[in-house]
């Protein structure tokens, strides 16, 4: 079998198959294979890549720390770009050719894991040797399954002071302050600022969008990013990391509103005011982005609005159906902007003819 294993044909065949090749056993690496069950794409890979990483410390020297995407991964931090490489710091010199390796395991124990995977990849101790032909029962017609990439492991042999480390369920990661700085100065905007977004908001959450003190908190982050900078040696992922700074905010409360924000800044639109608020009697709304000059908002709206409500559809309904009245009645220009027009790509199309509605003279700008 290859490094890729796409099987999502095959959980919707609806067949017995007894063949290994064509089954939903799949190779995660070099000697590891797992029985994928049929779950959500993303806490698929979130399960796969967190077992990776458990296991590539477990192999590595003492010491070894998880840095990246993976290591924003185990602190719990969403991630808007799945991503098979596992980045790690040894401290130890590597020469070009072994910094950047497929992962291998060895051993006897390559079966007994992802027992406690989310419950979607339970181990199964295999019948035979790994070329045995084992009868697999075909998964649910529902949903599909990822692909599953061989996962690449990149080394890189920094020097960082004792604080810079932290351990999370047993791996030990980069510090957050320390983990933001590296994605920052080592990833693309789009890849790294959603991520960083997510660890100033838990930061600042207990202000309750008390602008003022969400402000002067985040001016702290600021400057506790620049004093880690200024420690680094490599002058490209400093001038990197600046760059990616003056995209940060502290007002992103999801993904999709940090990518709106990067897109906005691409098409040259100025800087809007995010979380605006618009009061009514005792009722507070806000606005995700608004020009008040321009009498423009713009909204994004997530998958699911209200995550975990226990008020009835209707009651649902006719608050947001109020929001939006309130939000109109002070900026009557609403924009909404969903996660299929970023997908599609329509939402370049509407940003351009915004831009030339509301700010003629706007240049758009590189993200790197």
């Amino acid at each position: 079998m290859g490094n890729i294993h796409d099987i999502a044909t095959w959980a919707q065949s609806g067949r017995t198959i007894t063949r290994r090749k064509n089954s939903s056993r799949v190779r995660l690496a070099y000697g590891l294979w797992a029985q994928i069950q049929p779950g959500a794409p993303w806490e698929i890979w979130e399960a796969v890549q967190k077992e990776r990483a458990r296991r590539v410390l477990d192999m590595s020297a003492e010491g070894t720390t998880l840095d990246g995407i993976i290591a924003a991964l185990i602190h719990g931090a969403p991630i808007p770009h799945k991503t098979w490489e596992i980045e790690l710091i040894t401290g130890v010199k590597h020469s070009r050719h072994h910094s950047k390796c497929k992962l291998r395991f060895v051993g006897e124990a390559t079966y007994q894991w992802f027992g406690n995977a989310l419950g979607l990849l339970p181990a199964q101790a295999p019948s035979g040797s790994p070329g045995t032909s084992l009868e697999a029962s075909a998964p649910t017609h529902s949903h599909n399954l990822p692909r599953i990439h061989e996962a690449v492991v990149k080394r890189s042999s920094r020097t960082l002071p004792a604080s810079a480390y932290t351990t999370i369920d047993g791996m030990k990661t980069l510090r957050w302050d320390y983990l933001c700085v590296e994605l920052l100065a080592r990833h693309p905007a789009r890849h790294c600022v959603p991520i960083v977004d997510w660890f100033i908001q838990q930061r600042v959450r207990e202000h309750k969008r008390d602008r003022a003190a969400v402000e002067t908190a985040f001016r702290t982050i600021l400057l506790r990013f620049e004093t880690i900078l200024a420690s680094r040696k490599d002058h490209r992922g400093k001038r990197r990391a600046r760059r990616n700074l003056r995209l940060i905010s502290p007002w992103s409360e999801s993904i999709g509103e940090s990518l709106l924000r990067l897109e906005l800044h691409r098409f040259g639109f100025p800087p809007a005011t995010e979380q605006f608020e618009i009061g009514e009697g005792r009722r507070r709304y806000f606005a995700d982005f608004a020009y008040p000059s321009k009498g423009l908002a713009l909204e994004f709206d997530g998958m699911i609005k209200y995550d975990g409500s226990l008020v009835s559809p209707e009651t649902v309904l006719h608050d947001e159906r109020q929001r939006e009245e309130t939000i109109r009645s002070k900026l009557p220009h609403l924009e909404r902007f969903t996660w299929g027009e970023f997908k599609s790509g329509s939402l370049s199309t509407r940003l351009g003819k915004l831009r030339s509605r509301y700010f003629p003279g706007a240049l758009t700008r590189r993200l790197i």
